[in-house]
């Protein structure tokens, strides 16, 4: 095998030799020279170990385990005479049985089997760390020898197969390019050996199966003890890992416990407390010991640490002082908004109230207790603030025409479409005011039109973002619906449209069909980004057409979505609704007896589409020939 069992004869407790007993080992005892001068003798704790009584020294290492015997070789010469020597075999013994491990075999010698299973370095060229153990080739090895000296095949002359079983094998399984892979590897120096003894048996067949025989039987043994030895190691590792965390954990403990101690002897207990994330810090969560020098290198790091957290912690109140500010102001302003009378015009949502300067020095005044009164000198303001708002959001629109029509007087013309999420989004000016990414408040549909849903506990007001972008697609297809009506569109505005009320075909469409596409103007900004190419339906087609819609209508719901005007500027939701529902929610809830349109409620621009739908007709054969005739674009 790889190792065998030492020849150095075995020397007994009652055994006469040359020197007074087995224990006492020679140890010369050597000087030293310190930094200082002065010599010192080492090793003076030697003699009281081969002085002591072996029944005394078998006593205690009867209690040790065999990784803490290979740890004693190492710390001196005494030591490791004694363990070396057979007749300590009763010590490891005594540590094997603590550890729970199988016998060790007759092939190794104690110290040898304690290697082998608590050893860290390769036997072969004696690297560190190696972790894995060929427990049947009783050796261990790195990646690097168990490349070179294990082999998946035995090279002999007959069938290698029949002799595979008079070796052992490795418990590390072979990956060759020549064997392919999933192969358990043989030790090559002992197949070696073995092969050579087999060719100068080669004349003697009953010696040669003699020795094969033999081989087989100790190769089964081997096999058998490495088995017991594999189900041990693979327990005492799950027991290891588990005593190891055990006392990582009580190490943890510890050192948290004494870190917090100190830090509250600094100040730190308020930030302990309200932020208890502070014990998975890395310099915390470390399963080791505390000492003074540790705590000085970690120290300054915990309390810059600490000092962010009492800064957020400081913000979080002062935040929470303004919430509470702020929360005043919503129910005054509320309160104001139940005063106005019902109006198509914009409002700003509480938390933009809240940035307006005047109330926002208010709200985060840390001087004054959150009251009703505390904003009662700046109310007056409110009105004048409001009309100050809507004029930013004039400007800010008049900002985003293109050059040159960049003027107030072109936002109310049908050409200026602005959009928040893509060129399907139109709006006009200034209904493009009530749009939610001004109001900054959710769409909901209730189901009820004299009872609005209860408010959700978590509502919060928030600023709205007011992404919006003038709309290039759809302005230059209505500059071409405008000019196919004979309009001037640097004059039209959308009420000149609506009043028209005209139908449209388009073009492009029906350039290469027989059927005709028909909509309203309003209809045609949601068109093909293409189609530049409009006219107005003739009289017959016109009513034609409208017929179509009036059958859609009844088949198709309605896509056009209405508001309340009474309701809006104080909800916290933006309610949407069907006509005929918001018809009966001014009644129901506002009891206003006949509602008016634009006064009362209005066609809302959170609408997903527009009333009513494209439609696609027959042409007939006299307008087939203008069609042939007509431009194409």
């Amino acid at each position: 095998m790889v190792s065998t069992r030492s020849k150095n004869p075995v020397i007994d407790a009652g055994e006469t030799v040359k020197r007074e007993s087995f224990w006492d080992v020679p140890f010369q005892r050597k000087k030293r020279r310190l930094n200082n001068g002065k010599a010192v003798e080492a090793g003076k704790l030697a003699h009281l170990i081969t002085d002591m009584p072996f029944d005394i020294l078998l006593e205690i290492m009867a209690h040790l385990l065999p990784d803490d015997l290979i740890s004693l070789t190492y710390t001196g010469r005494a030591f490791r005479n004694i363990l070396r020597r057979r007749s300590s075999a009763e010590m490891w013994r005594f540590a094997f049985a603590n550890a729970g491990m199988p016998e060790c075999p007759d092939d190794l010698t104690e110290l040898q089997y304690a290697n082998l299973a608590f050893g860290t370095h390769c036997h072969q060229c004696g690297k560190s760390p190696v972790k894995k153990i060929e427990w049947a080739l009783r050796t261990k090895l790195c990646g690097d020898c168990r490349g070179s000296l294990l082999t998946p095949h035995i090279n002999i002359r007959g069938d290698p197969r029949t002799f595979y079983d008079i070796f052992p094998r490795s418990d590390t399984l072979m990956h060759s390019s020549r064997w392919g892979s999933g192969h358990r590897g043989f030790y090559q120096p002992e197949v070696r050996r073995a092969v050579k003894h087999l060719k100068r048996l080669e004349g003697t067949p009953k010696e040669h199966e003699k020795f094969k025989a033999k081989r087989r039987a100790r190769t089964a043994i081997i096999e058998k003890h490495a088995a017991a030895c594999r189900t041990w190691h693979h327990r005492w590792l799950a027991t290891a890992e588990i005593e190891l965390q055990k006392e990582a954990t009580v190490l943890r403990d510890e050192r948290r416990a004494l870190i917090k101690a100190k830090l509250i002897e600094l100040g730190w207990e308020r930030e302990l407390s309200d932020y208890p994330q502070w014990e998975d810090h890395s310099l915390v969560n470390q399963a080791k010991a505390l000492t003074e020098r540790g705590w000085d290198n970690v120290r300054v790091a915990l309390e810059r640490y600490l000092q962010v957290q009492r800064h957020k912690r400081v913000k979080r109140e002062m935040e929470a002082r303004h919430e509470q500010r702020r929360q005043v102001l919503y129910s005054l302003y509320l309160s104001f908004l139940e005063g106005q009378e019902p109006s198509s015009l914009p409002w700003p949502n509480p938390a933009e109230v809240a940035h307006f300067a005047a109330f926002k020095a208010v709200a985060e005044d840390d001087t004054v207790a959150p009251e009703l009164d505390v904003f009662e000198d700046v109310m007056s303001l409110l009105p004048e603030a409001i009309v100050l708002w809507r004029s930013s959001l004039e400007t800010s629109f008049t900002a985003l025409l293109p050059e040159p029509d960049r003027t107030k007087d072109h936002l109310q013309l049908a050409t200026t479409i602005f959009s928040s999420s893509g060129p399907q989004d139109v709006n006009f000016y200034p209904t493009v005011l009530l749009h939610r990414h001004i109001t900054g408040k959710r769409i909901m549909k209730p189901s009820s039109t004299s009872e609005m849903p209860e408010v959700e506990e978590s509502f919060q007001w928030k600023v709205p973002k007011k992404s919006f972008k003038f709309n290039e697609q759809a302005s230059n297809i209505a500059k071409n619906v405008i000019m196919a009506c004979g309009m001037d569109p640097a004059t039209t505005t959308p009420a000149d449209l609506d009043e028209l009320d005209a139908r449209f075909v388009c073009m492009m469409c029906t350039k290469f069909s027989k059927s005709l596409l028909a909509m309203t103007w309003r209809k045609s900004l949601h068109h093909k980004s293409a189609c530049m190419v409009w006219r107005v339906a003739t009289d017959e087609e016109d009513e034609k057409i409208r017929e179509l819609e009036s059958k859609q209508a009844k088949t198709l719901k309605s896509v056009k979505t209405w508001s309340c005007n009474h309701c809006r500027p104080q909800s916290h939701y933006h309610y949407l609704f069907d006509k005929t529902k918001a018809v009966e929610h001014v009644k129901n809830l506002h009891r206003v007896k006949k509602p008016k349109e634009e006064l009362d409620y209005i066609c809302d621009p959170n609408g997903k589409g527009v009333d009513p739908a494209e439609v696609k007709f027959e042409m007939e054969s006299a307008l087939i020939l203008k069609q042939e005739e007509a431009p194409t674009g």
